[in-house]
């Protein structure tokens, strides 16, 4: 009886949130701006599972062109581990769009930049060699690596509350929602 409670619960904060939102639109400005993506997770949100919701969304002129929210396949032990596993199904998503990005603008730099707010995760993607309480973490996230390593991706900080992916991995308040909502193009 209880999940059917949550589940009714669920559909009204989703029914109330598009409610509310229903005149957002992506709004894309013209611009030579390169494409950029931002990489968050939370740690552990789902309260039943303890696993985490990756969430990354990719900027072209302005606006989202790709995002995603989805919940990670396995629990992870920390914080940075959560975000280094967010940055690598990120960088999974940058690289498909930089080879549709290069058949559109084929002069445009080949480097893609993907904002992380988790110093730790940023140094594990950076350093190849930085193996302190990581032989737990499965291979496919160490593709991030690589890519860093090889100089197609690039991995920079942002501050937290710069962070616009913020909004796909956790519940926010009204404020922190309409302060991400602007980062993604959406007006």
């Amino acid at each position: 009886m209880d999940e059917h409670i949550g589940v009714q619960t669920a559909v009204k904060q989703i029914l109330r949130y598009l409610s509310n939102t229903r005149s957002l639109k992506l709004a894309y400005s013209r611009s030579d701006d390169e494409l950029v993506g931002f990489s968050d997770s939370d740690w552990g949100g789902d309260k039943k599972d303890i696993k985490s919701t990756t969430g990354y969304a990719f900027i072209l002129s302005g606006a989202a062109v790709s995002w995603n929210s989805k919940k990670q396949p396995t629990v992870a032990k920390s914080s940075t581990e959560v975000e280094y596993m967010a940055l690598s199904m990120a960088a999974d998503e940058a690289v498909w769009l930089k080879g549709i990005y290069r058949e559109l603008f084929p002069d445009a730099d080949d480097i893609m930049t993907i904002c992380c707010d988790n110093k730790g995760a940023i140094d594990l993607a950076k350093n190849p060699g930085y193996r302190l309480r990581t032989n737990h973490i499965s291979i496919q996230h160490h593709f991030i690596r690589d890519l860093v390593e090889s100089g197609d991706i690039v991995v920079t900080k942002v501050a937290s509350e710069h962070m616009i992916a913020d909004c796909l991995t956790k519940k926010l308040s009204k404020d922190a929602l309409f302060r991400c909502l602007p980062g993604l193009g959406l007006q």
